[in-house]
């Protein structure tokens, strides 16, 4: 009989547990920060981008790719316990040249800093996909910026790859349709900012605070989507906010008026009146539910406020002042008045 020392873990325990910053996540892989001197290997998972390959090589290679401070690069390798082999890798970080491309304010630039990370690369070996290492690693990476405070992560995926879309939405990510682009809002800045998409790519974005203090949305859906979600998304180009009939020159119809054309060009003057009434009646009623949706948002958003305020906590208070401020000025520029 073998006795056990108390608080002595035995060595076969120790090797079927693991460390805490490598236990296998699936039966044969194990998913933890990349160490110096597997630059090449992940930089080999990534032959069609040299450039983001030789990035994340030089930064693990100068120790400089763990995520230690929690705001800086972090790369995630998956390695299979059997063979040892690196089967995966994900990597994401503060996308310092999206945020200079929006051109905000230097102290809102500062906030996105703190609230947006953004995968950089992500990459598995087919005969590893079975693992479901898309969504661990992709969990993984949440979790540690989660952790260090930060709001929301998000990224683009080629077109090409319907089933990364499908590991996406299984991510808990929201995606949208090729070429819509991302839009933060904020009490700091009353213009939204949109991040551009390629035509060729789709955005993704997953909310990791409770209560974000920086709106995401997809570009031209100023309504809150479906976690999850993958929406069929309108082109980014927004319609004017509706006016009230009667307000409306019989001039103002631009588009729509432009579809009813052919039926009402072979009519006589008298007859052509009826256009102004016609065209807007499409988008009567997708406006009408945008603005019955918005509507809800607000009286939400003041639930929430009076909550806050009940509650004395002043982040919380802040929080949700800022939040009903953005839909406020969101509502106003939809002409709703109450």
């Amino acid at each position: 009989m073998t006795a056990t020392v108390p608080g002595v873990i035995s060595t076969k325990t120790r090797r079927r547990q693991g460390s805490a910053g490598q236990r296998p996540v699936a039966s044969s892989v194990w998913i933890r920060p990349a160490r110096v001197g597997e630059g090449r290997q992940v930089a080999a998972l990534l032959p069609n981008d040299p450039s983001t390959a030789e990035l994340l090589r030089s930064s693990i290679e100068a120790d400089r790719a763990d995520g230690t401070n929690g705001t800086e690069l972090l790369v995630l390798v998956a390695i299979d316990r059997k063979s040892e082999r690196m089967v995966g890798m994900g990597a994401a970080g503060v996308p310092r040249q999206w945020i200079a491309a929006l051109k905000l304010p230097q102290q809102a630039a500062r906030l996105v800093a703190r609230t947006m990370v953004a995968v950089g690369a992500l990459s598995v070996v087919p005969e590893a996909l079975p693992q479901k290492l898309i969504p661990r690693v992709l969990n993984r990476l949440a979790d540690h910026y989660r952790d260090a405070g930060f709001q929301w992560m998000a990224g683009h995926c080629a077109t090409g790859a319907p089933g990364w879309l499908d590991h996406l939405v299984e991510s808990g990510f929201t995606v949208g349709d090729k070429g819509v682009g991302m839009r933060l809002q904020s009490a700091l800045w009353p213009i939204p900012a949109n991040l551009a998409t390629q035509q060729t790519q789709h955005a993704f974005f997953r909310q990791l605070a409770e209560e974000p203090t920086v709106l995401m949305t997809l570009q031209g859906v100023p309504l809150q989507l479906r976690d999850g979600a993958a929406p069929t998304v309108p082109a980014p180009a927004a319609p004017a906010p509706v006016e009230q009939p009667p307000a409306a020159a019989p001039e103002a119809t631009p588009e729509p008026a432009a579809k009813a054309a052919p039926k009402a060009a072979p009519k006589p003057a008298a007859k052509s009146a009826a256009k102004p009434k016609a065209a807007p009646a499409e988008q009567t009623e997708e406006q009408a539910d945008t603005i019955r949706t918005v509507r809800r948002r607000v009286s939400a958003a003041k639930g929430r406020l009076t909550r806050a305020l009940d509650s004395g906590d002043e982040d919380r208070i802040a929080a949700a002042r800022a939040h009903l401020a953005t839909l406020e000025k969101q509502a106003a520029s939809l002409g709703i008045t109450n």
